[in-house]
């Protein structure tokens, strides 16, 4: 395998060797080209039908990482069942991480422990634990919408290094509202993320009204709690109360009560807790929610400074309350009024905002995010500005160090790849056995029209209108008959020629030639 050398200085994923994997056989995954721009956020898009293993190679990267990182940061021996080579780049070096030993003809032999190479340079056992705690991402991310994605979930927090994204909210189950939930954290988190009040900002100016965003508390037990002159004793008698009601009716106590005792043991912080909720109520932060409810509104504007860092400085005693079931879940707001809920939306919309809004809170530079079809749910035009919009929000110099890997069906989204920045990797199934489309590495899809990248690069015949097609069977069906019917000939060229065209698209020679010819009649 040709090792590719022009690496730049951030993390990239340049190939991925695998040998007699289930899905993806004895195979090359290329990620990379040699000629493509240093210092640049880049971008790996796989494309492919249904079925070749796109997500299969996203769960092959993240068994590759994890068993490093439990190799490597944790001192565990994670086995895997498969004979794996990955070759990536950080800081301007590049790392081959296996585990097959192979003969000198490149032929598998068997399998071995995890081996660190800088380059082709064997490395000792502890140099190798240095270098791949230098050299490895500081991040993974994997994110998608599919119920049946193939990411690793995440168990007891070992793959310290690893977010999933996804609507699963367990190994074998899924969750629209456990994904609000997660994505609603991820907000409050994020505040205190690198770039965090730009993005949100461009996110926000997606639905066109406005740039600003809300997180939203509702109170509970207001009347109680709420007054502006609560006491910590308060706070005992209370959850006193509710322990000995439980005790005498033998039922488990809610977790609010554990959760109490907990907070209380840290110093003053049910004193702080008094403090901050008088205050709310006293310097009247706190909003009506709805006439004749007693619940009440707490709102931080987090595209706004000074709201942002209020927020910030809040967010323990904002969490202890939420623990207490003294606040809500928080959710997320737009409009200049916050009077749009994100969960309101179109599913496109939210799909969209709560994507962006994941990845901004959940990756460090030199992190490695693997997307799997975005354009679920979302419209076409939203699919032409994907690529678009994440380059504008991760835009900052130290996101230049990530690598996106984006496995989709959308010719929108290829289209609008940029040259040089990106790479293309194309599979295919023949006679059931996986294949690597070979395509030119210097390929470049940057504007090209639907037909173009259909025809192309997905290897499909047309997309175009049926109506369109329709009038250019007839027409290239009447010159071949070498008709005179000028005015049919006119009529169809007429409803075809104000298509707006990329100047290569295949149809504008059609076109010509018809003119051509009716000129000739």
């Amino acid at each position: 395998m040709k090792v590719i050398t022009e690496s730049g200085l951030g993390f990239k994923v340049l190939s991925l060797k695998v040998w007699d994997h289930k899905i993806l056989g004895s195979n090359t995954f290329l990620f990379a080209n040699p000629s493509d721009k240093e210092n640049e956020l880049y971008l790996s898009v796989i494309i492919g039908a249904n079925g070749t293993g796109k997500s299969e190679i996203f769960r092959m990267l993240l068994t590759v990482l994890r068993t490093a990182y439990l190799n490597f940061y944790q001192g565990k021996q994670a086995a895997s069942k498969v004979a794996f080579e990955l070759t990536y780049a950080n800081h301007g070096e590049v790392y081959v991480l296996g585990n097959a030993i192979r003969f000198q003809n490149g032929a598998l032999n068997s399998f071995a422990s995890l081996i660190l190479k800088k380059g082709s340079d064997t490395l000792d056992l502890a140099t190798q634990l240095d270098i791949a705690k230098s050299s490895l991402p500081l991040a993974v991310v994997g994110n998608s919408f599919l119920l049946m994605d193939k990411f690793i979930f995440p168990r007891n927090n070992e793959f310290k290094i690893y977010s999933y994204l996804g609507v699963r909210n367990r190994p074998q189950q899924a969750s629209t509202r456990s994904y609000i939930k997660k994505i609603v954290e991820l907000v409050v988190k994020g505040v205190e993320e690198f770039n965090f009040l730009n993005g949100l900002q461009q996110i926000s100016q997606l639905f066109g009204k406005t740039n600003q965003m809300f997180i939203r508390y509702e109170t509970r037990l207001t009347t109680k709690f709420f007054t502006g002159r609560i006491k910590p004793n308060q706070f005992d008698e209370y959850f006193s109360s509710i322990e000995a009601q439980y005790k005498k009716s033998e039922k488990q106590p809610p977790f609010k009560l554990s959760n109490y005792k907990r907070i209380k043991t840290q110093l003053d912080s049910i004193q702080q807790i008094c403090d901050f909720l008088n205050d709310l109520v006293n310097n009247h932060r706190l909003e009506s929610k709805q006439y004749r409810k007693s619940s009440r509104s707490l709102i931080y504007n987090v595209t706004d400074s000074e709201s942002h860092t209020e927020m910030r400085s809040e967010y323990q005693l904002l969490k202890w309350l939420g623990e207490l079931q003294l606040l809500s879940t928080p959710t997320i707001l737009m409009g200049s009024e916050a009077e749009y809920g994100l969960e309101e939306s179109s599913s496109g919309e939210f799909h969209l905002v709560s994507t962006f809004i994941g990845l901004m809170a959940s990756i460090k530079p030199y992190s490695l995010i693997m997307i799997d079809e975005p354009e679920i749910s979302l419209h076409p035009n939203w699919q032409m500005q994907f690529i678009d919009i994440l380059r504008s929000i991760f835009k900052n110099e130290a996101y230049r160090t990530c690598h996106f890997i984006v496995a989709t069906h959308s010719h929108f989204i290829v289209s609008d790849l940029p040259g040089k920045t990106s790479h293309l990797l194309g599979l295919k199934k023949e006679e059931g056995k996986l294949e690597v489309v070979k395509m030119n590495p210097d390929i470049d899809t940057f504007g090209w029209s639907a037909e173009e990248v259909l025809y192309k690069i997905f290897n499909v015949r047309t997309s175009r209108n049926f109506y369109i097609e329709n009038n250019l069977r007839e027409l290239l069906y009447l010159i071949s008959i070498k008709s005179i019917e000028k005015n049919k000939i006119q009529e169809l060229l007429d409803a075809l020629t104000p298509i707006m065209l990329n100047e290569r698209d295949p149809l504008n020679q059609v076109i010509q030639g018809a003119k051509k010819y009716l000129m000739s009649i």
